[in-house]
């Protein structure tokens, strides 16, 4: 189903887990050791990797948090790769952060505008894709963040309110 997909970049925290579950390790007190899926998180994952799509993790945070809760729940293996903001040393929007996470799969700028983002952050998700092309998915539920538009690069190119609505969304622009 690789179409006219060429990649799907996911956000984690309030996408695909819940910020509120997180446990900390006290000793390393910026790493998170476990937390739980959104719900709908682990079959989008699961969808998602059956299209033959590259799924790769764009998300703020260290690169360990991530690593234990995917393992944790057995998903670490849907990702082609994982661009952390710890490892590249920026946050998005940051268009290095999109930028890395197409390097990793060997894409080039051109190729930017047949990817997808997939994300809960109007400002670093959808503004951080809009800015290089790159469309976009708001998954439109978490309180934590705001879910209007503030300007003209917020505007997301689709926009849904559950996790369960995403796969439809990539198979429609996946052709």
């Amino acid at each position: 189903m690789t179409g006219r997909l060429a990649a799907i970049f996911i956000d984690s925290g309030d996408t695909l887990v819940d910020e509120s579950t997180q446990v900390y390790d006290p000793d390393r007190p910026e790493i998170v050791v476990r937390a739980d899926l959104v719900p709908g998180a682990r079959e989008l994952l699961d969808r998602v990797a059956s299209f033959g799509i590259p799924l790769v993790m764009v998300a703020d945070g260290r690169r360990d948090s991530f690593l234990n809760v995917y393992r944790a729940h057995g998903l670490l293996d849907r990702y082609v790769s994982i661009v952390d903001s710890e490892s590249v040393g920026k946050s998005k929007p940051d268009p290095a952060m999109f930028l890395t996470a197409a390097d990793a799969i060997g894409l080039d700028r051109t190729e930017l505008t047949r990817c997808v983002m997939i994300g809960n952050n109007l400002e670093r998700d959808v503004a951080g894709a809009n800015r290089l092309g790159i469309m976009n998915i708001f998954v439109r539920w978490s309180p934590r963040y705001p879910t209007d538009p503030t300007s003209d690069d917020q505007h997301p190119s689709f926009t849904v309110g559950s996790l369960r609505e995403v796969a439809g969304v990539i198979e429609r622009l996946a052709g």
